[in-house]
């Protein structure tokens, strides 16, 4: 199961860096407009953010304009 758990997250990851770089903005920037951390931000990217909570992935989600469904499914 954490295979599956950990597979997802740098699924999750790769898809917000990639969303953040088709935008056009910084890691501080998403930060700052989903009210995360810089450092959550940087280690979900890094696909090392095991512990992040769903709320927190949606604010993200919301802050490179995308739906949940966009985040989270493959």
């Amino acid at each position: 199961m954490k295979a599956k758990i950990s597979s997802k997250i740098i699924t999750i990851g790769l898809r917000v860096r990639e969303r953040r770089k088709e935008l056009g903005i910084t890691i501080f920037n998403l930060a700052v407009d989903s009210e995360c951390s810089l450092s959550v931000i940087s280690e979900l990217e890094r696909g090392m953010a095991c512990g992040m909570t769903i709320s927190t992935l949606i604010k993200i989600a919301y802050a490179l304009e995308m739906t949940p469904d966009e985040l989270f499914c493959e």
